[in-house]
């Protein structure tokens, strides 16, 4: 085809004006196909238009050389390019060209290459067909296009990336197949009503797109190239439930998901796996880490998918073997009536450290030994679950290869693919294949009637469980009673402690009025199935590597007590590297959350009602930081080696870790029971609407809210307000219309305590704010009050000391302290009359009395306020109590003469006042500069600047430092107000702030208490 001809065509379709953009595609795919030979153009299916370029170009021997997206004549290739589309197009693909057929660009790694145009549109249009550029110049321009040739892949990060992707359109393809294909739709069906109740669709998807992705990978790991047609057949006997999914899926051809498969059959081929320097088996385990993380981070997490480093492994796995023989008299996992689990499986790393360890020992005895052992003893006793398949296929594979080494290639290790937590399915005679039936009545019945000794694992970490369906749930929530040859064992529910409902004894601790009880991570219940199984069998080992917060979390109470009462020793190696809590260590895994390695026992040697605990931590006692130095510590380490601290977990919570003596905590009286009303701060859910920097800022937003010219699609835009369960923005808007008419809109301002110092204003009524909590704040507004503000769990907050602690005159925000919890205690409760009366209990009242005696009425409300306040800054009380804050709100000693608390109740008041900035001095801070708005805060030589030139000073270092509630007092004022110019009142308010923070430093100094 010549470039007259392909012009000519190009008019003949454009002038029928029936053309579609695909119409075109075809001409061009002739003139590349004819004047190139050995390339072959291939036209993308339309459903998966957005996930690939219109055309694809391949060699002979179908390798990609580049892809083309195509608009139609006419369509402007500027405007076009600055698409999301092609913006991604063009970051995806190395060899990328764009064209509307008379203009073209083309684009190598992202960058704009060459540009060529054969011919303006307008000429087109008249059928002016004289091309501008010269028939050689765009062959020229075709073979630069044709030319390149795709590097081999030679990295894994870069493999995840160029695989991820396809397998995400993959999914998409595999998503709409179950949705219209009947046989794909029956095969979701039946793994979803017999093996995995709780799997959607769109997992369905997921799941098979990953699985052929992988399975695929390894047959070119195992072959150096890969067609997918191969998968069928070169697929291990041990995985034919994969293969069962794969034939049914392979027979879906000629359309958008056969395209899918060819585009990641392609990247794998250019995949150069040596010049990664892992083996195969490495390779296959190391990978999927990254895979998933660029594939579907959100499924990474909540599945809780993290590889496990083999030092972690080999210590579990050691301790176990020492506990199996020292408290059981077993011969370590050589023993022939050990049963071994591990309930999420990966791709098992564990089972195969297990096997590497029994491998070295029976190596003496002789091969033949050796491979008789595991023929008919391991294969029959050993036992894991893996709920992906991808890790599922990796598992299968790694485990024929050993067993392969060791001369056994007929038998299947005992890997199921099923959920641990899921067993109570049907098991009909036809399950869509005898495979499936089989897979899943083999899982069930090891999940219900195998009795397993040792259980290892690294279970899920995700917060938000996958795992929700009500029989797992209620597995947390009941009393679970086993029934053995030697009676009847009760596994206590994780939601009852000390004989009390959870949630009744987290409020009573507490003395939170409402709480919520959070119990439902993916690890805590894979603790309790194996705390049931072992309970089940009557003796048996636990080693699992956990999130470490069940270790002292109040919320965790129940699950604590319930251990100890049914293991009979517990081992705790705290490995910390608790980003969200500050933990100055490294994490040996890759997360935020902090872990712990757990062993528990069950050997029959309790004597008492619970188990003995033993405590070590490589922070608090080898003072370990870098993750090298706990792997190194692991390896070189295992139970038996390690100095234990024992630790004796008392009620009310049972810690795992050792803790302050409550001796002398639990005589002081809680300030939950100083007040008798107290409520957490206010939410709006809309703070963008309903808060503001003054009161005429409010009132504007509010008249913009209320005028019905206004589309509501322009109050979403600008306030950033949504509907949600309880709240529609058109019925809020009608309602505040209708409850307003006749009001006056400033008479529903008020002040509002939003953050440390930051005092702003609110529109304060019950259609716009999610949660006034007004029978409590209604005590704050137009009267005269004083209120402590108070926080629990202050360790959370990011804070290296307990800082949870504010005082206001106003209503308060629930966020005022970093990541929210200030809970609002008023000195003074008003009745509608207007008069008042202190917010205090009768049972402080007694204690006082019981303390001073008539002494007690020399105390005046307001000063035991201000002890209070100036008690909770003590630096004394800080440090002594600083474990026993972590978990409920403070309680409060007295002194035992009278004339102590006075005195410390004016150090209070001085102190309240500075915090209320009443009586502050400006002397001695002044602002220096001429440009007043905050672009850039940053503090040095004593000067706090608000941007380049413009700052406050003096300032010193442990003023700017100084925190509360977890933020840093002075840059969270300021960072509130980027891009704003401050006004002479907000200057003058941080200039006061700056001398109340002085002031305050100097004054905690001075609190300090004797009586303690």
């Amino acid at each position: 085809m010549k470039l007259k001809e392909y012009l000519k065509e190009l008019h003949s379709l454009y002038s029928s004006g029936s053309a579609t953009e695909g119409s075109y595609y075809r001409v061009l795919a002739r003139l590349i196909e004819e004047n190139f030979k050995g390339f072959k153009v291939i036209i993308l299916p339309k459903r998966t238009a957005g996930g690939f370029p219109d055309l694809k170009v391949i060699t002979s021997n179908g390798h990609i050389v580049g892809y083309i997206e195509c608009k139609r004549p006419g369509v402007s290739l500027p405007e076009v390019e600055r698409s999301e589309q092609v913006k991604r197009y063009k970051g995806q693909f190395k060899n990328f060209l764009l064209t509307n057929f008379l203009d073209f660009k083309l684009y190598g790694g992202g960058i704009l290459l060459e540009e060529l145009k054969l011919l303006n549109f307008k000429d087109f249009e008249r059928g002016k067909l004289k091309p501008l550029a010269k028939e050689k110049e765009l062959f020229e321009f075709l073979k630069e296009f044709l030319s390149y040739s795709e590097k081999p892949i030679t990295t894994l990060s870069e493999l995840a990336e160029r695989l991820s992707w396809r397998v995400r359109i993959l999914k998409e393809e595999l998503l709409r197949e179950v949705k219209e294909n009947s046989v794909i739709k029956a095969l979701y069906n039946s793994i979803k009503e017999f093996i995995i109740e709780s799997l959607s669709e769109e997992e369905f998807a997921d799941t098979i797109a990953q699985s052929l992705a992988y399975g695929l990978l390894i047959l070119k790991l195992r072959k150096g190239e890969v067609r997918k047609e191969e998968i069928i057949y070169d697929f291990p006997r041990s995985l034919a439930v994969i293969r069962e999914i794969f034939i049914e899926v392979l027979k879906v051809r000629g359309g958008e998901l056969e395209w899918a498969l060819e585009e990641i059959e392609q990247v794998l081929n250019l995949f150069d796996e040596r010049k990664v320097k892992l083996s195969p088996d490495e390779l296959t385990t190391h990978f999927y880490e990254p895979f998933l993380k660029a594939y579907n981070p959100e499924l990474r997490e909540v599945r809780g998918v993290y590889y496990t480093p083999k030092e972690v492994v080999s210590f579990i796995n050691a301790s176990v073997e020492e506990v199996l023989r020292e408290s059981f008299g077993k011969e370590g996992f050589k023993d022939r009536e050990l049963t071994f689990l591990d309930p999420a499986a990966g791709t098992l790393t564990f089972v195969l450290d297990a096997f590497e360890k029994l491998k070295e020992e029976l190596s003496e005895e002789g091969s033949g030994v050796l491979r008789k052992f595991f023929d008919e003893i391991v294969l029959s006793n050993y036992y894991a679950f893996e709920l992906l398949p991808a890790p599922y296929v990796i598992g299968h594979l790694r485990i024929s290869q050993f067993l392969k080494e060791l001369g056994i290639e007929d038998k299947r290790f005992q890997l199921y693919l099923t959920n641990t937590l899921e067993f109570h399915h049907e098991h009909p005679g036809y399950l869509f294949s005898n495979a499936w039936a089989e897979e899943t009545k083999r899982a069930d019945e090891v999940k219900r009637e195998k009795e397993i000794m040792v259980i290892v694992g690294n279970p899920p970490y995700s917060g938000i469980s996958a795992n929700n369906l009500k029989s797992i749930r209620e597995f947390l929530r009941k009393d679970i009673a086993v029934k053995r040859e030697d009676g009847e064992e009760v596994c206590q529910s994780y939601y009852r402690v000390n004989g009390k409902d959870l949630q009744t004894f987290i409020r009573e601790t507490s003395g939170s009025k409402k709480v919520k009880v959070w119990l439902q991570d993916d690890y805590v219940k894979f603790i309790r199935f194996a705390q049931w199984k072992v309970c089940s069998g009557g003796k048996g080992i636990v080693g699992y590597i956990t999130n470490h917060s069940y270790l002292d979390n109040p919320t965790f109470a129940g699950m604590r007590e319930s251990l100890l009462r049914s293991f009979d020793k517990i081992y705790i190696l705290n490995l910390h590297g608790n980003k969200r809590k500050k933990e100055p260590d490294e994490n040996v895994f890759d997360i935020m959350q902090g872990v712990a390695v757990g062993i528990f026992v069950k050997d029959g040697s309790k004597r008492g009602e619970f188990a003995e605990l033993f405590y070590y931590s490589t922070l608090e006692d080898e003072g370990l930081l870098k993750r090298e130095e706990k792997l190194d510590f692991l390896r070189e380490n295992s139970l038996s080696t390690l100095k234990w601290r024992r630790v004796k977990p008392k009620p009310p919570y049972y810690f795992f870790v050792p803790a302050e003596s409550r001796k002398g905590w639990e005589s002081f009286i809680p300030v939950s029971r100083i007040f008798k009303e107290f409520v957490s701060g206010i939410v709006t859910a809309r703070d963008g609407l309903v808060v503001g920097f003054t009161p005429e800022e409010v009132e504007e937003k509010i008249r913009l809210f209320l005028d019905p010219q206004v589309p509501d699609k322009e109050i979403r835009e600008l306030f950033k307000v949504n509907d949600n369960y309880a709240w529609k923005l058109s019925e809020a808007r009608e309602t505040l219309r209708r409850e307003l008419k006749g009001k006056d809109l400033k008479s529903f301002i008020k002040p509002i305590l939003y953050r440390p110092f930051d005092k702003r204003f609110i529109f304060y009524h019950p259609t716009v704010v999610f949660r006034d909590r007004y029978d409590v704040m209604k005590h704050m507004i137009s009267t005269e009050n004083l209120a402590l503000i108070l926080g629990k769990q202050w360790h959370v907050i990011g804070s290296q000391t307990y800082d949870i602690t504010f005082i206001s005159d106003n209503i308060n925000d629930y966020n005022i302290f970093r990541r929210g919890g200030g809970v609002l205690f008023p000195l003074y409760l008003y009745s509608d009359d207007g008069s008042r009366a202190p917010n205090y209990t009768s049972e402080v009242s007694k204690v006082l009395k019981e303390l001073y005696g008539e002494e007690t009425s020399l105390v005046s409300p307001e000063e035991l306020f201000y002890y209070t306040y100036a008690l909770l800054y003590s630096p004394d009380y800080r440090e002594k109590f600083k474990e026993l804050l972590k978990y409920e709100f403070p309680r409060i000693p007295f002194p035992e003469k009278v004339e102590e608390l006075k005195e410390l109740a004016e150090k209070g008041k001085r102190l309240a006042e500075l915090h209320l900035l009443k009586g502050v001095s400006l002397k001695g801070v002044k602002f220096v500069g001429d440009n007043f708005k905050v672009e850039r805060v940053n503090f040095k030589n004593g000067r706090l600047y608000i941007n380049e030139n413009s700052y406050f000073e003096p300032v010193s270092g442990e003023v700017f430092s100084y925190r509360i509630g977890g933020y840093q007092v002075l840059r969270k004022w300021l960072k509130d107000r980027k891009g704003r110019e401050l006004s002479l009142d907000e200057i003058e308010t941080l200039r006061k702030i700056v001398r109340s923070l002085e002031e305050t430093v100097k004054l905690q100094k001075e609190l300090r208490l004797e009586f303690l």
